[in-house]
C-alpha cells in the first residue's frame, strides 16, 4: 500500500516564526485600524451627545486618520519589514495629511472662542506637521544614507 499522507517539511521553529509573522501583520494592519476606528466612533458619540457640530467631528476624524497613519508607519518600521507599500503610504500621509492639518488649523484658530476640547484638537492638529518633520528627521538620522 502506498502512503498517501502529505509530509510537512517545515520544522517547529519555522512554523512558529510563520505564525509570529502573521500575527504581527494582523495586529498592525487589522487590529490597530479597527481599534482606532472604534475609539473614534466612541469619542464621536460622546461629542454628539455634548452638542459638538459636524465641523469639529470632521477635524477629529482627520486627527485620528493622521496620527493613526503615523502609528501604522511606526509599527511597520519597528515590528515588520519596510516595503514599497509602506513607502507609498508614508508619501500619501505627507502629501494629503500635512496640507489638510495646516489648513484645518488655519481655519480653526480663527475662531475667537474655543472650548478646552476644541483647543486640544486645534493644538493636536497644529502639532501634526511638527511630528511629521521630527519623524522624518529622526528616521533619516537613524536609517539614512550610511
Amino acid at each position: 500500500m502506498a502512503n498517501n499522507t502529505a509530509s510537512c517539511d517545515m520544522s517547529f521553529s519555522e512554523i512558529r516564526e510563520l505564525v509570529r509573522a502573521n500575527l504581527i501583520v494582523i495586529l498592525i494592519y487589522l487590529f490597530t485600524p479597527v481599534a482606532g476606528g472604534a475609539a473614534f466612533l466612541l469619542l464621536r458619540l460622546r461629542l454628539v451627545r455634548a452638542g459638538l457640530n459636524a465641523n469639529w467631528q470632521a477635524l477629529l476624524f482627520a486627527l485620528f486618520f493622521a496620527y493613526g497613519g503615523i502609528l501604522e508607519i511606526l509599527l511597520t518600521a519597528a515590528f515588520w519589514e519596510w516595503s514599497g507599500m509602506a513607502s507609498i503610504g508614508f508619501f500619501l500621509l505627507l502629501l494629503l495629511c500635512l496640507p489638510a492639518a495646516i489648513l484645518s488649523v488655519a481655519l480653526v484658530i480663527r475662531r475667537a472662542t474655543l472650548s478646552s476640547s476644541q483647543r486640544v484638537m486645534a493644538w493636536s492638529t497644529a502639532a501634526f506637521p511638527v511630528c511629521m518633520f521630527v519623524f522624518v528627521g529622526v528616521g533619516e538620522l537613524l536609517y539614512g544614507r550610511r
